[in-house]
């Protein structure tokens, strides 16, 4: 009888250990979906928030392209005239470090001032004359910048292009705010990859 119990003590006590270690993993692997449902949330949220702001960037520069004196200087076909209004209408968009107003014939960089225009920004400069473009994180140094254009139109015929380099210090200061605590952050645009907040791994 004795051996019976004994065994039977054995067999209990191992079913309880295992049925605790089922509970244990389940519990683990639920608070682990938790977990990552709720990364995926705020990396959502923040992706919107970023989206969002960019969007209000875009839809000032397309208005300053259809802002009657850039029309008028661009037709002008006159550098200093197109330079003097760009600057002009530099100060409705607070965050932007240049902003140029360039026709539809632009073909050389622009390395006079900072940030520069430079080969990539040109690029983008040309492929706007045939189709909007997304904005972009461009350049380094001193010349890094969000480059946003936008097609500058008369009588639905493209004539020209805005350029504007922004500042994009607002991804810092969006992420700054986020509850992010043991996890990496990478935001990437296309081949573009910017690290602003990097944290260790939660491994």
């Amino acid at each position: 009888m004795k051996l019976i119990f004994g065994g039977l003590a054995i067999l209990v006590t191992v079913a309880v250990l295992l049925a605790g270690s089922s509970i244990f993993w389940l519990t683990g692997s639920t608070l682990e979906q938790t977990k990552q449902d709720s990364v995926k949330a705020l990396a959502s949220g923040l992706a919107y928030s970023i989206s969002s702001q960019m969007q209000l960037f875009e839809k000032t520069v397309e208005q300053i392209a259809t802002d009657a004196d850039v029309i008028a200087a661009v037709e002008s076909g006159n550098a200093e005239l197109m330079e003097s209004t760009a600057n002009r209408l530099q100060k409705f968009l607070p965050v932007a470090l240049k902003i140029r107003v360039l026709p539809a014939t632009v073909n050389a960089v622009d390395e006079r001032l900072a940030p520069v225009m430079g080969y990539a920004d040109l690029e983008m400069v040309k492929k706007t004359l045939t189709d909007k473009q997304p904005s972009i994180i461009q350049g380094e140094g001193n010349n890094r910048h969000l480059a946003v254009t936008a097609s500058i139109k008369k009588d639905k015929q493209v004539i020209g292009v805005v350029l504007a380099s922004l500042k994009f210090d607002f991804v810092q200061e969006i992420l700054a705010k986020a509850p992010i605590h043991e996890d990496y952050i990478e935001i990437m645009q296309g081949s573009v990859i910017q690290n602003p907040k990097p944290i260790i791994h939660n491994n």
